[in-house]
């Protein structure tokens, strides 16, 4: 099933609204099948136990996206099977983009891994609830880079320096936005932890503290990497970037972890995002000052 979520997601038409300059169509059909997903999962999981029911939940909301989508896709474009020799040249023309995606999990889901053998059980079911508190606020992040990278690209094809001004503007926005959530989580954060998970996971509180002081950070990094970075077509310094994001992880949650289990591996991913954050900031800068 698990699986089947990934194929699904791969599935989506999102790209090729965005494409054709109608994110928000692309955007409002991913909103719909999710929250389709949520409702059922809402009405009908009410334990643990409905792990593989809310899995199921959650395909048939990818299969409404995927379903949806492409029927709007091809009602404007028709249908053409591709030849070998153009499946061949997609690949190999798109694989830095490909890449680039890839990388972008490529340093947490390492980590995780490792902190699963370095950190007590406890404390890496304590870390991973506490990221999926940090992954719903994230999520937001999605939708909304899908509306921002259209009208990045348009400015930045017209006006590369007004594209670039333009996009030091979200960045600021959508970090003040988040910073704000990280305010709130701060507060209320180990109340939070006990009503979502139950009162053994209120110590989370102090691990999902560490991990709001990165949401302001992740939103700058999404919308430099996804958004701007995209727009300039640096797909591979996001890669280089993302492959030297994963050795910092890596390093970082070996030294850390040991010593201070979930609030260790918290520090690592700040850490993470700082690099990320600093790498991409360099590369918008330099960009600015390049001429043309």
């Amino acid at each position: 099933m698990a699986v089947g979520l990934g194929i699904m997601q791969g599935g989506s038409s999102l790209w090729y609204f965005q494409g054709v300059g109608k994110p928000v169509r692309g955007v409002a059909v991913e909103a719909f099948g999710q929250l389709t997903a949520l409702g059922l999962i809402m009405m009908f999981v009410v334990d643990g136990h409905g792990l593989l029911l809310a899995l199921f939940f959650q395909l048939i909301g990818f299969a409404i996206v995927c379903g949806l989508g492409g029927c709007m896709m091809f009602a404007q474009v028709g249908f053409r099977a591709p030849t070998m020799r153009s499946l061949v040249t997609s690949l190999r023309d798109t694989f830095p983009l490909f890449f680039s995606r890839a990388s972008v999990v490529i340093f947490s889901t390492a980590s995780v891994f490792l902190m699963s053998v370095l950190a007590k059980p406890q404390d890496a079911a304590v870390y991973g609830a506490s990221d999926r508190v940090i992954g719903a606020f994230t999520a937001f992040l999605s939708p909304l880079a899908s509306i921002m990278l259209s009208k990045l690209v348009g400015e930045t094809s017209r006006d590369r320096l007004r594209g670039l001004n333009l996009s030091i503007i979200m960045i600021s926005t959508v970090a003040f936005v988040y910073s704000m959530i990280t305010v709130f989580l701060l507060f209320f954060s180990h109340t939070l932890m006990s009503f979502l998970f139950g009162a053994q996971f209120k110590e989370g509180g102090d691990v999902l503290n560490v991990l709001a002081l990165t949401l302001p950070i992740i939103a700058a990094n999404t919308v430099m990497g996804a958004q701007v970075l995209v727009s300039l077509r640096m797909d591979k310094y996001i890669a280089i970037t993302l492959s030297g994001a994963a050795v910092v992880s890596l390093v970082s949650t070996f030294l850390i972890v040991p010593n201070y289990a979930g609030i260790g591996m918290a520090s690592s991913r700040i850490i993470t995002e700082i690099f990320i954050f600093l790498c991409y900031s360099f590369l918008i800068l330099r960009a600015r000052k390049a001429p043309g």
